[in-house]
């Protein structure tokens, strides 16, 4: 896919599927629905278990969230999977976690295409 932007793709861990200790996992250039905007560049967790939750993506990982909180990065450069692990040693999520990914152009991005001369398509793919 060419295009710079793409749909918001949505995911959602049910109550209950994300097992104290274990880790979901979900590789976006293997799904045939979003594979063809990947890389993505937003991302936003949202947290309504009242687990805590190890996030990984990109070059971050074991970022921790809070129970009953969201997480956001606009610049999530060079997503192409992602993994969240429940922390807690005893429960499952005892609510669901949704994930929202997508690929964005923002006025960062238009800044940095600006000041290093690169193409926008480049900048927004985390390629720079």
């Amino acid at each position: 896919m060419s295009s710079l932007r793409s749909p918001a793709f949505v995911q959602v861990i049910q109550t209950g599927q994300l097992a104290a200790g274990t880790s979901y996992y979900h590789n976006y250039q293997t799904d045939d629905n979003i594979g063809g905007f990947v890389p993505l560049n937003n991302l936003i967790v949202q947290n309504f278990s009242g687990q805590r939750l190890s996030l990984s993506y990109g070059d971050r990982q074991n970022i921790i969230l809070r129970p009953n909180s969201n997480f956001a990065d606009p610049q999530a450069y060079g997503i192409r999977s992602i993994q969240i692990k429940n922390l807690d040693a005893a429960n499952a999520n005892d609510d669901l976690i949704q994930i929202i990914v997508q690929r964005t152009v923002t006025g960062d991005d238009a800044l940095i295409t600006a000041a290093l001369g690169l193409p926008l398509a480049q900048v927004s793919r985390g390629d720079w």
